[in-house]
């Protein structure tokens, strides 16, 4: 199944479920284990999603913090991951 296939489902498995009905909620990161993918869900965008990849930071607004992506997996090792070190050397 390719990428975006395999987030698409996996995003409507998770999807609309009671995030409305919780009004303190900002927003919410789902984060691939298989391939590196970082996506934030964000109330004040409607819930759609950004995605993040190796190279990119990320900005969790609802605490204040901007994290590279690198960091988020750095004791993953995953195809994506083991390239971009690989390149990195």
């Amino acid at each position: 199944m390719p990428r975006q296939a395999e987030l698409g489902n996996r995003h409507s498995q998770t999807g609309v479920w009671e995030r409305d009905n919780i009004p303190s909620l900002q927003e919410y990161v789902l984060i691939e284990q298989d391939f590196v993918d970082v996506q934030v869900f964000r109330r004040n965008e409607g819930w759609i999603p950004s995605h993040y990849f190796l190279g990119d930071e990320v900005t969790f607004e609802s605490i204040g913090l901007t994290l590279p992506v690198e960091d988020i997996y750095h004791r993953v090792q995953n195809d994506d991951m083991l390239e971009f070190l690989n390149n990195k050397i």
